[in-house]
């Protein structure tokens, strides 16, 4: 610390007090409330008001101006410096003068010919039921809701202070015809020396928050650079020829800066967040009328009388305003969601800022910005052609679908796009005495939220729940997951939606996202999934191609969806595309055998039943078939085998085939997989299943029995086949001695004389023969160590395999 000045008597000298003398201020549209508070503060230092008949008026006259006035001065005598209301609030806080050009928010938003777009009657966090105009709703709903924080919201403000909207508004209208000018508009920041000062406490992704000194090396590669695809390194690309850049940034971008200034007159009330499902208090939609009712009379009546619920909120946008919704992420202009549920989290000014933290009274959300996308640290050139290639499937999907809302903004107006929280709440959490067969019974069909509603509306008594029967299941190799037409695609998941397909990442999930963009907005509805929770997204479109994975990921050319449109019963049109996102465990490390455990299959059952549960995916009374594959099994290291038997039991449980896709270095799996199949379709495997659900009671016991308890090196489907032919040799002995016994009182009546017959023995006491071996599988396969950490290399990189040249 540093040691007071003294004066040279040997006093101490007193710091010097701030002033403001010699300057004079002038108010331009501010609240006369606000007026006189800033009007006592200057005067208490030393400063003057501005009167033009002043004699000896001060020379520099500073016009403090409200952010969303018109700042055009009229004229006078002497120079008026313009400035904000923030600029002298600093300078009284800092006591020290400081230059109005010192900081973005010390001026005022750069002059602008476009009028900014504001609703007179914007609901801001209301707690309405549905939105005013009516295009965003839901099916269901927690008691306790949250809305969108939206980026031109009165409350999100800089320091509680400033608002963004008009400076966003500012720097959208400015000219951007080329990649300098665009990397000029998203660098719009002026260096402060305090800078660390104003970071904004709401998290932003604020257009002023990036370096200037920072090059969008990403962004200009993704639209100058030459590269090489990987099928043809013969021939060289340009990622966006010259025609689409002209396209681009001619028309394309400046009518994306449009969308973006037209949001608030789109969006009324801020839309509902797809928050976690408590499943306390539900409100349900009728299928007889659609209305919402509250439901939880019935809610606790499932919980009592032990039925497990499958509950539903849905948010539902039109093409057009999902459009509009990617170009804000494109800029950057959102704020983050994070909603601290201990106290209102707009007006709570210690607002959690840090990303990923436990604290359980903090509901999280993804980050919802593509800022993190345009730039890459200097030297890591890998990083910067991934990310380049990212953009540019962003950039396709803008270049076909900007022009159709210029020339038929209408026909992306009756397009919708559903967003939807799926959980499932089962009455009581098992524990480990739980019997196999009642954990069978707890997901017996557990019914969809509009049948339970529709069915209490109308006093019927709902029916128990019919055990399962098995439904079939097939490996395919020649299709990809996203290839598969009416099927639930799942889309292995984070637990924030999205994973990081807006910075580096890019396996299954995010070029998945890449692929749709539109599925973008699920990182600003979706909060972070909890583990009996899925989301679901109905009725996006492909635009693009793709090869690679990883770190090799390349955009490949347009591509043209042709996937059918339903129509709605409100006339509304809906693409027949379903992607339901599960997220996996981690069980990296050393933690490899907990998945084996009893408490880990339960809660992987769970997930994928929630995700299964999706309850508008059927064509005709036929559920859609499931078009999963290795759920969590590249860095996660789950284990492949038991992932296809667990996503088999959730598949049929909800009555759905599964579709199980492999890529080349997978085919060892279905050498496995057939033969078990094979057996589960014998015929007396159907006859038992038919009869009394045997092979899911089997699957089930294996499962949650066997599978725990067991030890060993076989593998988890080898295994499951011996244990399969055991069931079946013990109840094909348990028929042939109901059979007998049948047949003695026969015989006694016609006076056969009969030899008394073994009684048979009990299914669980059987010890029939060892059996064969599983045909098909080899035998160093059969006797490797199932539950030994897999290699690094083997981890999430079929992909890039699969399309890697032989």
């Amino acid at each position: 610390m540093a040691t007071p000045a003294r004066r040279p008597g040997g006093g101490e000298k007193r710091p010097r007090r701030f002033s403001l003398r010699g300057s004079a201020f002038h108010f331009h549209g501010v609240s006369p409330a606000v007026r006189s508070e800033l009007t006592a503060l200057l005067v208490a230092c030393e400063g003057e008001v501005y009167r033009p008949e002043a004699v000896d008026a001060a020379a520099n006259v500073f016009v403090l101006t409200d952010y969303w006035t018109d700042w055009a001065l009229p004229p006078a005598t002497r120079p008026l410096i313009p400035a904000t209301p923030f600029w002298l609030r600093e300078m009284l806080r800092l006591q020290r003068w400081l230059r109005p050009d010192a900081h973005a928010f010390f001026q005022l938003p750069p002059a602008s010919e476009q009028r900014i777009q504001f609703p007179m009657t914007f609901q801001d966090y209301e707690a309405d039921e549905r939105d005013a105009d009516g295009d965003v709703s839901m099916a269901t709903a927690p008691a306790k809701r949250w809305r969108l924080r939206l980026p031109w919201s009165s409350r999100f403000r800089f320091y509680q202070e400033v608002p963004f909207w008009p400076y966003f508004a500012a720097y959208l209208s400015q000219p951007m015809r080329d990649v300098h000018e665009l990397t000029r508009v998203l660098n719009l920041y002026v260096p402060f020396d305090t800078a660390q000062l104003y970071v904004c406490r709401y998290g932003a992704s604020m257009i002023t928050l990036t370096d200037p000194r920072r090059r969008l090396n990403c962004l200009e590669y993704a639209v100058i650079e030459v590269t090489r695809r990987l099928m043809d390194l013969t021939r060289q690309w340009l990622l966006l020829t010259p025609e689409e850049q002209t396209a681009f940034f001619r028309d394309v971008l400046p009518e994306m800066a449009r969308l973006v200034l037209a949001m608030p007159l789109m969006f009324a009330a801020a839309p509902w967040l797809l928050t976690p499902l408590e499943g306390d208090n539900v409100v349900v939609e009728s299928a007889a009328s659609g209305d919402e009712q509250q439901t939880s009379a019935a809610a606790a009546a499932g919980s009592t009388t032990g039925k497990t619920r499958v509950e539903t909120q849905r948010c539902r946008f039109t093409k057009l305003e999902t459009l509009a919704l990617v170009c804000g992420c494109f800029f950057g202009i959102f704020p983050e969601q994070d909603i601290v549920k201990s106290a209102p989290s707009e007006l709570n000014p210690q607002r959690k800022t840090g990303r990923r933290g436990n604290t359980d009274d903090v509901v999280q959300f993804p980050f919802f910005t593509a800022v993190r996308m345009l730039s890459a640290p200097a030297g890591t050139g890998r990083l910067v052609v991934l990310k380049g290639q990212k953009l540019r499937c962003l950039l396709q999907y803008f270049l076909r679908v900007v022009p159709r809302a210029i020339a038929d903004p209408a026909a992306l107006s009756a397009e919708v796009i559903d967003f939807t929280r799926v959980g499932v709440h089962v009455p009581h959490a098992p524990d480990a005495k739980t019997e196999p067969q009642e954990l069978l019974q707890l997901l017996a069909m557990a019914p969809d939220p509009v049948e339970t509603a529709a069915g209490e509306t109308q006093g019927e008594t709902p029916t128990p729940p019919s055990m399962p029967l098995m439904c079939p299941a097939r490996c395919v190799s020649d299709a990809l997951i996203e290839e598969l037409d009416q099927h639930l695609q799942i889309d292995f998941a984070n637990k924030f939606a999205g994973g990081g397909v807006l910075n580096a990442g890019c396996v299954q999930e995010e070029i998945r996202f890449l692929l749709s963009p539109e599925l973008l907005v699920a990182c600003l509805v979706f909060a972070k999934l909890e583990p009996h929770e899925a989301f679901v997204i109905h009725g996006t479109e492909r635009y693009c191609g793709y090869e690679g994975y990883g770190g090799s990921f390349a955009f490949a050319g347009d591509f043209e969806d042709t996937t059918r449109l339903a129509r709605l019963s409100d006339g509304a049109l809906r693409r027949e595309c379903v992607i339901v996102g599960i997220d996996a465990t981690d069980y990296g490390s050393a933690r490899v055998e907990r998945q084996y455990s009893r408490g880990h299959v339960w809660r992987d059952l769970l997930k994928a039943y929630a995700g299964f549960a999706y309850p508008e995916a059927e064509a005709g009374g036929r559920c859609w078939p499931v078009a999963t594959g290795n759920w969590g099994c590249g860095v996660f290291q789950g284990d492949r085998e038991l992932k296809f038997l667990i996503q088999w039991l959730a598949a049929s449980l909800r009555r759905r085939e599964m579709v199980y896709v492999l890529f080349e270095r997978d085919l060892d799996l279905q050498t496995k997989v057939d033969p078990l199949l094979a057996l589960a379709t014998s015929a007396k495997a159907r006859e038992w299943d038919e009869q009394s659900a045997g092979l899911s009671r089997w699957l089930v016991r294996f499962l949650f029995g066997e599978l725990s308890g067991m030890r060993g090196g076989e593998s988890v489907l080898t295994r499951a086949f011996r244990s399969l032919e055991r069931a079946l040799a013990a109840h094909c002995q348990q028929q042939k001695g109901e059979a007998q016994q049948e047949a003695k009182p026969q015989a006694e009546s016609v006076g056969e004389p009969q030899q008394a017959s073994p009684s048979p023995k009990s299914p669980s006491r059987m010890e029939p023969p060892p059996p064969p071996s599983p045909p098909g599988l080899d035998e160093s396969v059969a006797t490797r160590v199932g539950l030994e950490k897999k290699p690094k290399e083997l981890q999430q990189k079929t992909m890039q395999d699969y399309f890697a040249s032989k």
